[in-house]
């Protein structure tokens, strides 16, 4: 790697890393400012068929 600007690029991973955004968060962050908000949580994650875990 010799002559290769290995710190600019980890800078530039690392600043694209930190200005990552995941829509599903906003989802998230809606939800918990609900008043019942494992309903709200339930709602954007459906079920999908293992009852074996109960959140209530």
């Amino acid at each position: 790697m010799h002559g290769v600007d290995t710190k600019a690029a980890h800078v530039a991973a690392k600043t694209e890393y930190n200005n990552l955004h995941l829509p599903v968060m906003d989802l998230v962050i809606v939800a918990l400012q609900a008043d019942d908000f494992v309903a709200q949580l339930k709602e954007v994650f459906p079920d999908e068929g293992d009852d074996d875990e109960d959140l209530d």
